[in-house]
């Protein structure tokens, strides 16, 4: 089973967002799925725990940084960062870094995995990633908004 990571993006008025990404042994990256609901932090990581945690290898999980705020957990001065950690394991899901959150640095990670590498030996022209149709409907219209 090839590793995967999940990202998430909470948020405290819409409905958080949480993707799962997977990598082949021949370093193509895979857009698997994604998790959108308006649930209660608890409630979402049931949700992730149930979906993918128990049929794919995670091997990391990382939050937006808003995760880390004091009360965004919905349990008093908890934030959704602990509360998703009481519920997918200690110490599992951790915070994005300035550098990932860089609207520079996204784009430039998007062009690099939609570029597409010149035809390999059967003369196909491959891109980095592959979508998967039925769970990416949500990336595909932020993708079309971003270019």
């Amino acid at each position: 089973m090839p590793p995967c990571v999940i990202a998430i993006d909470n948020h405290p008025n819409k409905s958080h967002v949480a993707v799962l990404l997977g990598c082949d042994s021949k370093g193509l990256l895979y857009y698997i799925d994604e998790i959108s609901e308006k649930l209660i932090a608890r409630q979402f990581a049931t949700v992730i725990r149930d979906r993918w945690l128990r049929k794919y290898r995670v091997v990391d999980i990382v939050c937006d940084s808003l995760g880390m705020t004091q009360t965004s957990g919905g349990e008093g001065f908890l934030s959704f960062i602990e509360v998703c950690n009481d519920v997918l394991g200690k110490g599992r899901v951790r915070s994005t870094t300035f550098q990932e959150k860089s609207d520079a640095e996204f784009i430039e990670r998007i062009r690099d995995v939609l570029f597409v590498k010149p035809k390999d030996v059967m003369g196909m022209n491959i891109p980095k990633i592959r979508f998967v149709e039925d769970g990416s409907s949500g990336i595909l219209r932020d993708i079309k908004h971003v270019s």
